[in-house]
């Protein structure tokens, strides 16, 4: 979904092996270049490092005038949804409608002018175990 007129992003694949902590800062300074669409760790291995895979989306800065005291703000979401209250969440048509509705609400929060959502993925959560 697009608010907004942007220009097209180009996309790179980062693969980070260092100490969590490590990959956790620099994960951030590369959000800070770019839009994270996709990002996976793994488990800790033998020496405690991590393997993570990120996908990024960088977007080149737009042409178009920007008001004075305008900032773009990324933030990267992951929302727990009860399918009983939006069927078909996990087919294309339902996740659209579901995204369609985020961007929405984040539209109506006071001093945002432009919304660009996507959705990213849809996963089906364990359940719980019987207890």
């Amino acid at each position: 979904m697009s608010q907004s007129v942007h220009p097209e992003p180009s996309y790179a694949e980062v693969k980070l092996t260092a100490p969590p902590e490590t990959v956790a800062r620099l994960m951030t300074a590369l959000g800070t270049t770019g839009e994270i669409i996709f990002d996976h760790r793994g488990e800790p291995g033998a020496r405690g490092d991590i393997v993570c895979t990120a996908r990024v989306a960088v977007i080149p800065p737009s042409s178009a005038p920007r008001a004075a005291g305008t900032v773009e703000v990324v933030v990267q979401s992951a929302l727990s949804a009860d399918t009983s209250r939006w069927p078909g969440l996990d087919a294309p048509a339902g996740a659209g409608q579901f995204e369609e509705a985020t961007a929405a609400a984040l539209a109506g929060l006071d001093g945002v002018d432009a919304v660009r959502s996507r959705t990213v993925a849809v996963t089906r959560l364990p359940r719980p175990a019987a207890g």
